[in-house]
């Protein structure tokens, strides 16, 4: 089965996954909304019970990107003990596509919760934005040394080494071990990564 993503986006070659922890449904201002849109796509059965006007009311209700936003940094400043807080701020700032602020809450959010594989896979992702490589692989390596069964973590690490690092045969040793935990596994646009690993030999 094809691995599961926070954000899905097309695969170009160099395509990163975000980490794995969906909710259900996204909460206001959660830094969820783009990445739990795909799981609620899935649910289209129950989706399709709402009326449209329902839909209309739920998304004229809904708070902006930037409301949200100004919303988290307030809570941060309030509680700025809370790991979840920071957490939720980073995940809004890669939503909207502000890496060098999510680096900033996601390391804020590590610093008091270190041990958080999601979190580091997704500063990973950031640091690969700002082409930071080599901190991109220290967060994947770390995400995966606390969870060995994380696989969008494993799988990013091998996007870096290989594509970004040139480190052809290191990426293709984490694509390897990846595969022996998941032979079914696949790229963001489906595609098998034991044939994506073919086409690389």
């Amino acid at each position: 089965s094809a691995l599961p993503f926070r954000n899905l986006q097309p695969f170009s070659g160099t395509s990163v996954m975000a980490q794995n922890s969906l909710p259900s449904a996204p909460a206001p201002c959660s830094g969820r909304g783009m990445r739990a849109a795909l799981l609620l796509a899935g649910l289209f059965a129950v989706a399709t019970l709402l009326s449209t006007a329902a839909q209309n009311a739920r998304a004229a209700s809904a708070p902006t990107p930037a409301a949200c936003i100004a919303d988290l940094e307030r809570n941060v400043l309030h509680t700025p003990g809370d790991a979840s807080q920071w957490t939720a701020l980073g995940n809004m700032y890669f939503d909207v596509g502000m890496p060098n602020r999510a680096i900033t809450a996601y390391t804020r959010a590590l610093q008091l919760r270190p041990d958080d594989a999601n979190v580091l896979t997704d500063l990973g992702i950031m640091f690969r934005e700002t082409a930071r490589y080599r901190e991109a692989v220290e967060a994947f390596e770390k995400a995966v040394r606390l969870n060995p069964m994380h696989q969008n973590a494993m799988f990013n690490l091998g996007v870096v080494l290989y594509f970004d690092l040139g480190q052809h045969e290191e990426g293709r040793l984490v694509w390897n071990r990846l595969l022996r935990l998941n032979p079914q596994a696949r790229t963001p646009d489906g595609q098998s990564l034991a044939a994506l690993l073919n086409t690389l030999e």
